[in-house]
């Protein structure tokens, strides 16, 4: 369980770290800070002890980001003299500025394929369909044994920070740049198949759906966050590879959204409607998913990452035509209104989402 500190115990560890009495004034206080003045035999100093969790709108980590990148270039702002990382035992550490982070990894196996690259291979006579819908399968099957894997690690710190972990990770797949509101933007002048409008319409269906959610702290695993075939490979013995090595914690649907997600778009790309061989791939393939993890409630949580997962990949998809790229954006957008009426994402409901969607965007246009 994760330890509180209060504020007499991190300024007694400031005071040991710097080897001085400093004794500590508070001044004011605000929702995500509260500050204090700090009186030595050297001068003055202000102290601001961050408050990040219990809002869900950041972290501690978020806050060391800001406060590194701006105690050395903030215009007019006061000199910063250290930002200090507080162990859950007191121990404080004082953090250098830096610039750059680089993540050293292995190299990949010469015999190790690309997924993304399998999944979207074109496939024209019987004999190739056949063949990449066996490729598929065990695609999918390698995928979701190991997503299974990675969220099989539950959040094991105290409610209120789970519950700031949840919310984050749920809004991120709205707000993040990255994410929806990133190609949202870069979809700024507006595509034939999405209007800046109808991208702002998305936006507003994401957050009615993510209030609809509620916060579920106790469902707070493990995730990747990005999971999905463009960032695995898998050698010719069977080991995959998540190339892309990221971890945070927040709701396992996320990483499930994004997998169905590029599996369904296959049914459109190449049969020009759901419920085809890809997407009884990747049901099956989630069926046991279920079974592995016993999380039976996923399917609850699955619209809103699903609903991204449509806008990405009708975004970035080379080769396919609009109208299939306004199919997926409207396939999303229609899932997100059963997630306001509570009714758990369903694979036999493709068809009826992308009525849905169809019918909510015609009405912006009225």
């Amino acid at each position: 369980m994760a330890k509180e500190l209060d504020s007499s115990q991190i300024f007694q560890s400031i005071a040991n770290h710097y080897s001085e009495p400093i004794s500590f004034t508070r001044v004011g206080n605000g929702y995500h800070a509260d500050g204090f003045i700090g009186t030595s035999p050297n001068g003055q100093i202000f102290a601001r002890q961050m408050n990040s969790l219990g809002f869900g709108h950041d972290l501690p980590s978020d806050r060391l980001k800001s406060m590194l990148e701006s105690r050395e270039s903030l215009p007019h702002g006061l000199k910063t003299h250290a930002v200090l990382l507080f162990g859950s035992d007191g121990t404080v550490t004082e953090v250098p500025p830096f610039s750059e982070v680089v993540t050293i990894a292995d190299v990949l196996p010469s015999d190790a394929y690309h997924l993304g690259t399998i999944l979207r291979t074109p496939a024209q006579t019987p004999v190739e369909v056949d063949d990449i819908v066996e490729k598929a399968q065990s695609i999918a099957s390698v995928m979701t044994d190991v997503m299974a894997d990675i969220h099989a690690t539950k959040f094991e710190g105290d409610n209120l920070h789970a519950t700031s972990l949840y919310r984050r990770a749920t809004a991120a797949i709205i707000h993040d740049p990255e994410l929806t509101a990133g190609v949202i933007d870069f979809a700024d002048p507006p595509t034939p198949w999405m209007s800046h409008h109808e991208g702002v319409l998305l936006v507003a269906d994401m957050e009615k759906a993510r209030r609809a959610y509620g916060v579920h702290p106790e469902r707070v695993s493990q995730i990747h966050g990005d999971f999905w075939t463009n960032n695995a490979y898998q050698r010719t013995d069977g080991t995959l590879y998540i190339t892309d090595p990221r971890l945070t914690w927040g709701e396992p649907a996320i990483d499930a959204g994004w997998v169905i997600g590029e599996f369904l778009m296959q049914d459109i790309v190449r049969s020009g409607s759901f419920n085809r061989d890809f997407t009884q791939t990747i049901q099956r393939a989630m069926h046991a998913y279920v079974e592995k993890t016993g999380d039976t409630d996923i399917y609850a949580y699955m619209h809103l990452p699903y609903a991204f997962q449509t806008l990405a990949e009708a975004a970035f998809t080379p080769g396919i035509r609009d109208d299939q790229r306004r199919i997926l954006f409207a396939t999303g957008v229609g899932a997100l209104q059963d997630a306001q009426s509570h009714i758990p994402f369903s694979f036999e409901n493709l068809q009826s989402y992308t009525k849905k969607g169809q019918t909510r965007l015609s009405a912006l246009a009225i």
